[in-house]
């Protein structure tokens, strides 16, 4: 993943806001803190996704979209975000519904978003993808 290329589209220090695991907000803050969020996802490989959006809403300087979230994690990923999984060498795929709104200064900068989820990740809202289903997966990072 190029995490320059998503870097070079947000402020300086973008304040992220994410909701819905139960502990309150726990976004990254600042430029760094983005900076090594995007970074940790391409280094554990689960920068897969599907985002079937039921609604786009378009402001002057905000985009706000909901809906369902896919999310491809690797079985190490997810051992290494302290999850059990039963077979490393496969994948799993976590489901939720989203609602974000990310903001923009008058140049059209990111500065920011605002993530809503319906829940935490946890063992019991991950599936196993089927051999058909891991076929169709991009390879690579």
């Amino acid at each position: 993943g190029d995490v320059d290329a998503i870097m070079n589209t947000q402020c300086a220090e973008p304040q992220y806001h994410f909701y819905g695991s139960g502990t309150g907000d726990f976004g990254p803050k600042g430029g760094v803190a983005v900076r090594a969020f995007y970074s940790n996802i391409f280094a554990l490989g689960y920068n897969k996704l599907c985002y079937v959006a039921d609604r786009f809403v378009v402001a002057d300087r905000a985009l706000f979209h909901e809906g369902q979230m896919h999310i491809v994690f690797p079985g190490p990923a997810l051992q290494a975000m302290g999850l059990p999984v039963d077979d490393l060498a496969r994948n799993y795929v976590f489901s939720y519904r989203q609602a974000a709104v990310f903001h923009y200064d008058a140049n059209g900068v990111c500065t920011g978003e605002d993530t809503y989820s319906d829940g935490p990740l946890t063992p019991e809202r991950l599936r196993k993808l089927t051999p058909a289903e891991e076929a169709t997966l991009p390879r690579g990072r």
